[in-house]
């Protein structure tokens, strides 16, 4: 089977780069390819990909996923928060609804600005990470 066909027909599937870098080299072995002299820089530049290891890249990788999870968990205790506070809100509507008198009340608390403050961190470690990756 031709290289570019295993390609083709596996091109929907989801690999580690580990794999898929081990299936190109198994495939340019094949002796078809080492008896192929067009193949020769193709071998070569896959022997090259094969030793590279990423490990700088795997750190930063992995570090952004941790940052990555507890900004999820920050945004999810946010969400938390405004259901709740949104609850309090309903309860309170219903009790003026059902009082016999108005109370007209004045908030202007915006939480935008705690929000923003408690993801900043995390949002400038993306920044930096995509710097970092980029270089």
């Amino acid at each position: 089977m031709k290289l570019v066909t295993v390609l083709d027909t596996k091109k929907s599937e989801t690999i580690s780069n580990n794999d898929f870098i081990y299936l190109v080299n198994k495939s340019l072995a094949k002796k078809q390819y080492i008896n192929d002299a067009r193949y020769d820089e193709l071998r070569k530049t896959w022997n090259d990909v094969s030793k590279i290891t990423y490990s700088k890249q795997d750190k930063i990788i992995k570090k952004a996923l941790k940052y990555n999870i507890d900004k999820f968990n920050t945004l999810k205790s946010i969400i938390d928060n405004e259901k709740s506070k949104d609850k309090k809100i309903k309860e309170n509507i219903y009790k003026i609804f059902n009082s016999k008198y108005e109370k007209v009340s004045k908030n202007i608390n915006s939480d935008f600005d705690a929000y923003n403050k408690l993801l900043s961190k995390y949002n400038n470690v993306t920044k930096l990470n995509a710097k970092k990756l980029l270089v």
